[in-house]
């Protein structure tokens, strides 16, 4: 029997993790779905919390299909300084 990644095989880098800023130095955080069940609804839900506890900080949202490796754009990029994913299933 052969099992076949439904994905495909996707080629990455192994890099270190950028350095963690700490929140009070963070203007815009981006809020990334890869729109599996519940992933965006469990990314509003956090853009909520984080935005009470720090209402300094603004949002941009940006998803992707599940199966497609991302594709961000420079433009967003440029304006995120954190990210938080949410990979539903």
């Amino acid at each position: 029997m052969e099992l076949v990644n439904p994905c495909g095989i996707y080629q990455r880098e192994d890099l270190a993790l950028a350095p963690r800023r700490p929140l009070s130095d963070i203007q815009v955080v981006g809020l990334f779905s890869n729109r599996k069940h519940n992933a965006t609804l469990f990314l509003d839900e956090v853009g909520k919390r984080l935005h009470k506890r720090f209402p300094h900080l603004k949002f941009e949202t940006a998803d992707k299909f599940a199966s497609s490796p991302a594709n961000f754009t420079e433009q967003w990029l440029s304006r995120v300084h954190a990210v938080v994913a949410a990979f539903g299933d």
